[in-house]
């Protein structure tokens, strides 16, 4: 199923390895790809990448997005890892958070936010941010190695 271009809502388990194949219906030939997750909307916040790469032939549009077990354990949950009935569907919502997933959060901690770009490398350096949204982390319980 081919995601639209606009709001794209993800979870992340912590400490394990995140990884979701997106079908852009787009051809990402010549083109490049990234994505950002941040704590805060602040230019000056701190940026983790997420891994990005584009299946072939990019003519399909295809992208995997990911991030390993190790980049998942810094991150500081903000959901508790209960209820799973509430949140299940939360990959597929085209909106932000309900009224009753709000009781889910961690009192304190507010979702990450995320966004992917898909750019070129011309001259006129042409972006275009494709989806964003944001991000829940559900908090581990086996973080040893």
């Amino acid at each position: 199923m081919a995601v639209q271009n606009g709001l794209y809502n993800l979870t992340i388990m912590q400490g394990a390895t995140f990884g979701i194949v997106l079908d852009l219906d787009i051809d990402l030939t010549g083109l490049g790809v990234r994505a950002q997750l941040t704590k805060h909307l602040h230019p000056a916040s701190q940026r983790i990448s997420f891994q990005c790469f584009i299946e072939q032939p990019a003519s399909d549009g295809k992208i995997i997005v990911g991030m390993n077990s190790g980049q998942t354990l810094l991150l500081l949950p903000n959901i508790y890892p209960i209820d799973w009935a509430q949140v299940i569907d939360w990959d597929d919502r085209e909106t932000g958070i309900q009224p009753h997933e709000i009781d889910l959060l961690i009192l304190g901690r507010k979702p990450y936010f995320w966004d992917l770009v898909v750019y070129d490398s011309s001259p006129e350096n042409v972006k275009n941010r494709f989806l964003g949204g944001e991000v829940l982390v559900t908090a581990g319980v086996s973080l040893d190695d």
